[in-house]
């Protein structure tokens, strides 16, 4: 399980897909820069018909192809079946059953690895600090700075590991607490009080 700014993260699809929100950003990533792991998305969680699953993934020129592995003869194969619109072949059961199984392994190994440095993952993990972080006025009356927006984004950013963030708002705060602490060390008693 991946550990992102202190936050830890489901490193497996099945994971993922228990986590609404989580999921959401994954597939609004997927959606707008990987469409392969979009569709195989919409194949490990479809439950339509055999017909419908053929149509939509397996069907040459299909609306959401997906990559199955499998030789031109086997597909070929397969082909004919739907051909024959022998929907109940028992070969149906088990191409879907192999296919989700290996659509989950190649989302789990080439994807989710990426998705972790996402824009939409980022975005995601941004609300999911502000959330966790809650009222700022604790950890502002401990360091005996004024409790602002300032405030807010240099302790989101210190959860995030935002160096260029962290110098940026950690300065801005302690210009206006018109403090000499060295950042770098305020920072510091910052993530202390943050429980970080």
């Amino acid at each position: 399980m991946p550990k992102i700014g202190g936050k830890s993260y489901p490193d497996k699809i099945s994971d993922i897909l228990k986590d609404k929100d989580l999921l959401e950003a994954f597939e609004k990533w997927a959606h707008a820069r990987q469409p392969l792991a979009e569709n195989m998305m919409m194949f490990i969680q479809t439950n339509m018909n055999i017909d419908r699953v053929y149509e939509h993934f397996l069907k040459v020129g299909a609306a959401h192809t997906v990559h199955t592995g499998l030789s031109n003869a086997q597909m070929d194969a397969f082909h004919k079946i739907a051909e024959d619109e022998d929907w109940k072949h028992k070969a149906w059961k088990a191409l879907v059953a192999k296919l989700k199984a290996k659509f989950t392994k190649d989302l789990d190994q080439r994807f989710v690895p990426k998705f972790w440095t996402s824009a939409e993952f980022k975005t995601h993990h941004a609300t999911q600090v502000e959330t966790d972080i809650g009222s700022t006025s604790k950890v502002a009356k401990l360091l005996g700075v004024k409790d602002d927006d300032n405030l807010k984004n240099l302790m989101v950013a210190a959860n995030m590991g935002s160096d260029r963030d962290m110098k940026k708002y950690s300065e801005a705060v302690l210009k206006q607490a018109k403090s000499d602490e060295a950042a770098k060390t305020f920072v510091g008693r910052m993530k202390k009080a943050m429980g970080l």
